[in-house]
């Protein structure tokens, strides 16, 4: 089965898309960056892969993360697995979180072993 994966980093710091993209050419995927939430929801609307996965940071500018998932809850798109990126914050909003329909966390700086599961899950499913 040929599937089309697209992978959005969603990170207003550009070198945390850096560092994951570098993990990223390791996978078969197209790679599309955001700095922000908006960006995020923008590029949602015209990616034409059958799978997406969103790696969404939580502090961002214009939109953060958790304005992200409410917008996603209202009107969930097909195919798209969200998996948070934070590196200390996601503590702080935990219980907020765990009202959307997240597939993960990944902490900063991420692994190619973590975000590997996490690729091998969305194409599986």
């Amino acid at each position: 089965m040929n599937q089309s994966l697209a992978v959005i980093i969603v990170d207003d710091l550009k070198f945390n898309r850096f560092a994951i993209r570098g993990i990223l050419k390791h996978f078969t995927c197209e790679i599309f960056e955001a700095n922000n939430g908006q960006e995020a929801l923008d590029l949602l609307k015209v990616l034409k892969q059958s799978k997406v996965l969103m790696l969404l940071d939580i502090e961002m500018p214009i939109l953060n993360g958790i304005e992200v998932l409410k917008i996603l809850k209202e009107q969930p798109p097909q195919n798209l697995f969200v998996v948070i990126t934070s590196s200390n914050d996601y503590f702080h909003y935990r219980n907020e979180l765990q009202y959307f329909d997240v597939l993960g966390y990944l902490e900063k700086p991420i692994e190619k072993k973590s975000i590997s599961q996490f690729i091998e899950y969305v194409l599986k499913n």
